[in-house]
């Protein structure tokens, strides 16, 4: 029963085939739209198999950039194809990131926020992560209107079997639209929220070739297919061709529309949280020194910009906290905002690991 079906996170191929390979044509154009200077710590949130963090590498100069998702086989799709030591992944959930608060310029998402319980609670932790002044930053398929790729599935999968209804992507995701979408940053504490459309071309070299990545049972809609027994998955198929009309040359070219949305931290939209960069046993944390890791706490990776962002007090009373980066594993090359001693009052402020 379609009620019954679980969408499918963990084979890093097969969704590469279904989606990966869309989003990366959509993270070129989201990032140029975001257009944020060079030298900049990046996280992202739900990397998936690793567009943005191929994108960002190939052309933002990035000063580091941490990655997480919940999906450990997709996350090892996305290690292996960005081995540059600047791309740190983790697996972790998007509700309670693995990052200090106000250690990242851009917080950035692709495709990720349909698929968390509280969307507003995952753009709050963002926020969270992101220095004050900084950016959080998404996109969305518009699954309603503009993605036809998936628009003319569910269209035929409804018309064969009424009850796929309840599973079509424009009906169970509220933010694939620009104004639930714009609310959800607002209502996490961003400002000065905008929105943009990002249109790509989906061209199949013919209908086997659209077909094919429905099979691999990665996603909502090959989840779905999965379920089916083979008579049920042959008259979806026969239902789909009929619907679309190949070019001349026998391809099928559709085209796909993002809403890509930004906003910026408020400069105290934030909590103060100490916290590994990464989870305990984490294969991606760095190796820990023995002492702590304070002014003159040397990294172990000997002539390496080891790129680890420390919080540490900057006077005696406490009334400033500074997200600093260690470069060449010593000097100090950037700050972040000013927070009261209030609002650290009571709070355990501790050096992070992973220097």
């Amino acid at each position: 029963m379609p009620n019954a079906v679980r969408d499918a996170w963990a084979l890093g191929e097969p969704y590469e085939q279904f989606m990966g390979r869309w989003s990366r044509l959509v993270a070129r154009e989201f990032l140029a739209w975001l257009d944020c200077p060079p030298g900049q710590t990046w996280g992202d949130v739900g990397c998936g198999t690793g567009a943005l963090v191929t994108t960002l590498l190939a052309g933002a100069a990035p000063r580091s950039i941490f990655a997480v998702d919940r999906s450990a086989g997709l996350l090892a799709a996305a290690r292996s194809t960005n081995l540059d030591w600047r791309a740190r992944f983790a697996v972790a959930d998007a509700i309670a990131l693995p990052w200090g608060s106000a250690m990242i310029d851009v917080t950035i998402s692709g495709l990720m926020l349909n698929f968390v319980p509280d969307a507003v609670a995952a753009v709050r932790e963002m926020a969270r992560a992101t220095r004050p002044g900084g950016r959080v930053a998404a996109y969305v398929w518009d699954y309603r209107e503009g993605m036809a790729l998936l628009r003319q599935f569910w269209d035929a999968a409804i018309a064969v079997d009424p009850a796929a209804r309840a599973l079509d992507e424009g009906i169970r995701f509220p933010l694939c639209a620009p104004e639930p979408l714009m609310a959800a940053l607002h209502a996490a504490g961003l400002r000065a929220v905008t929105i943009h459309a990002i249109v790509i071309p989906t061209v199949f070299r013919d209908f086997d070739a659209y077909w094919a990545p429905f099979l691999g049972e990665q996603g909502p809609a090959p989840s779905y297919v999965a379920t089916l027994d083979p008579a049920a998955r042959e008259r979806l198929r026969a239902a789909l061709q009929s619907r679309l009309v190949p070019a001349a040359d026998g391809s099928i070219r559709l085209s796909a529309r993002a809403w890509a949305v930004q906003g910026t931290v408020e400069p105290t939209a934030f909590r103060l949280r100490s916290t590994s960069f990464w989870p305990p046993g984490s294969a991606a944390a760095p190796p820990a020194t023995s002492a702590s890791s304070g002014a003159g706490a040397r990294c172990r990776r000997a002539g390496a910009d080891c790129g680890v962002i420390r919080h540490r007090t900057r006077c005696r009373s406490l009334t400033r906290m500074r997200a600093t980066r260690s470069s060449s594993c010593s000097p100090t090359v950037r700050t972040s905002s000013t927070i009261t001693t209030a609002a650290v009052r009571g709070a355990r402020i501790t050096p992070l690991t992973g220097a």
